[in-house]
């Protein structure tokens, strides 16, 4: 904030106007960092914007009125809400107390030491604060995991034949997909060289064990990762993709198995889970590209978060065992978080009446039945009081 006077001519400082005297201040800040862990694989470290700026001024206060002025510092200080400092280092703020000592002493009557811990009322944001859309490796590793405890591979070379038709399905499109992306270099061609090659590999025998799935799967991410390193996709490229990824998974999950024999079931089981694990390891390369896709429109942009929303959905109702279903949702909340900021101009938002006072919480998990979403309402209304809300709130419709 500019300076609204000349620091050169103060005198002494004001907190709420209580004087006091500053003899010095020490600023302390830096970087929000999120620290991940993974077992036996090391750690990985991501910046998430700048901290709060805290700082302290020590000081004193003295005078031939030094009760008076003690005594209304104290008032000050304990008061409730920000109040206005105006200081020779830091000119006009609005701040907070976090905390403060006033030390007195014999030998210095009519004079007390005084230390004031201050905070900003706002910071401000920068793009540094962002979410960062990358990929939880966590994810990857238990849902690989939940692939190898639920595929069973001793279902007859019919039935697994029928298995390995829908794997080569699901790499076709994938294949079809990426061909009309337009690429620099030859990264395009090696990845549709790796697809060929796992679908020319998937048959019965091939998929009776399971690892070879899970390294084809692994293969393909990471050509894919290369492809998207030296192209950046376009919003309509991103769009096609989204969907492309909802479709596979959803034409799956809409089979009725109320028709199926037991083994039709067994085999529409191993279907389901290769198509889970195929789609969150698909779908968090993809989603790592909003870090460098522009949405120039709310329509190409809805119809991607809808796409990816919808993909959640479905597998918050198809994982089964609860470390996937775990850090699905610490992912989910990560895309939202991240969506909410970057394109919060292209949002969509429409108009909901509260009509009653409802806590932030209930209203969310009522809306979306998912109570991760309490950030996106607050950020969407700026709203200062997350504990009871009512009244006009603009809000995602999903």
């Amino acid at each position: 904030m500019a300076l609204t006077f000349d620091t050169s001519e103060l005198n002494s400082s004001t907190f709420k106007g209580a004087s006091f005297y500053t003899l010095d201040s020490s600023l302390q800040s830096g970087k929000r960092l999120t620290n991940h862990k993974f077992i036996d694989s090391g750690t990985r470290t991501e910046e998430n914007g700048n901290d709060d700026k805290v700082f302290t001024i020590e000081g004193y206060i003295t005078g031939s009125d030094y009760q008076t002025t003690k005594t209304a510092l104290i008032k000050a200080l304990d008061s409730s809400g920000s109040g206005t400092l105006i200081d020779t280092y830091y000119g006009e703020l609005e701040v907070f107390v976090d905390s403060y000592t006033i030390k007195e002493s014999s030998k210095s009557n009519g004079k007390a030491d005084i230390s004031i811990t201050f905070v900003l009322e706002e910071n401000e944001l920068d793009e540094t604060q962002f979410v960062s859309m990358s990929r939880n490796t966590n994810l990857d590793t238990n849902i690989y995991n939940e692939f190898r405890d639920i595929y069973n591979p001793n279902l007859g070379l019919d039935v697994l034949n029928d298995v390995a038709e829908t794997i080569k399905t699901v790499y076709n499109a994938t294949n079809n997909a990426i061909k009309f992306i337009e690429s620099t270099g030859d990264t395009k061609q090696l990845l549709q060289s790796t697809i060929d090659l796992a679908i020319s590999n998937t048959d019965a025998s091939y998929i009776s064990n399971v690892e070879n799935i899970i390294s084809d799967i692994s293969n393909i991410n990471l050509a894919m990762n290369n492809f998207y390193a030296e192209n950046t996709l376009d919003e309509s490229e991103m769009k096609s993709s989204s969907n492309l990824i909802y479709s596979t998974i959803n034409e799956i999950t809409e089979i009725d198995e109320t028709n199926l024999n037991e083994v039709e079931k067994l085999s529409l089981s191993n279907k389901v889970t290769f198509i889970n694990t195929q789609t969150i390891v698909q779908l968090q390369s993809l989603n790592e590209q909003l870090e460098t896709t522009d949405f120039t429109t709310g329509d190409s942009f809805g119809s991607t978060k809808s796409d990816v929303l919808d993909t959640f959905e479905i597998l918050d109702h198809s994982l089964e065992t609860q470390d996937s279903l775990d850090e699905l949702k610490t992912y989910k909340s990560d895309y939202i978080k991240f969506i909410t900021q970057k394109y919060s101009s292209l949002q969509n938002l429409q108009d909901e009446n509260q009509g009653s006072t409802v806590d932030i919480y209930t209203y969310t998990l009522n809306k979306y039945n998912d109570i991760d979403r309490v950030n996106e309402v607050l950020e969407n209304n700026d709203i200062l009081d997350p504990i009871f809300i009512n009244g006009n709130l603009q809000v995602l419709n999903k």
